[in-house]
């Protein structure tokens, strides 16, 4: 299993796995997609030729590469993708923003992402409208409270 830039055509099949492995994909995040695609900053890894993890990478975060969404079959799997941030960041630093209770914080650190700060916000937005954090919690909530996130970084690393 190795890890490929995505090519664009490839974009229903890595919408229809986003929507099996995080429950749903809004139109903001199928935009982000389609853009990414285009500009070859999605990555896959497939096994039998079947989509079994995804990273897409934008340089959208304060001038800065972010990882927009990762999902993967197993931790090894999403290992593989959170080093695959660092090497194919365009910036000095990738960054990864999580909801304050996400088990994906723990693999974070284990790639070598570094807490670098967090936020909170009260969203009131439409669900169309929300913010493109991985595995976010804000669409599954009803009464919309305070939502806090930790920002994690990790230098970009040359590939081998």
């Amino acid at each position: 299993m190795s890890i490929t830039v995505a090519d664009p055509q490839d974009l229903s099949a890595i919408s229809q796995y986003l929507k099996r492995a995080q429950g749903d994909i809004n139109l903001k995040l199928l935009r982000k997609l389609a853009f990414c695609l285009a500009q070859g900053r999605c990555h896959v890894i497939r096994k039998h030729r079947q989509l079994v993890g995804v990273i897409i990478l934008d340089h959208d975060f304060m001038g800065a590469d972010r990882i927009v969404t990762m999902c993967g079959d197993s931790d090894s799997i999403r290992q593989r993708l959170l080093q695959a941030g660092r090497q194919h960041t365009k910036s000095e630093d990738v960054f990864l923003i999580l909801h304050k209770d996400d088990s994906l914080i723990i693999e974070a650190i284990t790639a070598g992402y570094q807490h670098c700060g967090s936020f909170s916000t009260h969203y009131r937005g439409s669900e169309d409208k929300l913010p493109l954090i991985v595995r976010s919690v804000l669409h599954e909530s009803k009464d919309k409270p305070d939502i806090f996130f930790e920002v994690y970084s990790a230098p970009k690393i040359s590939c081998s």
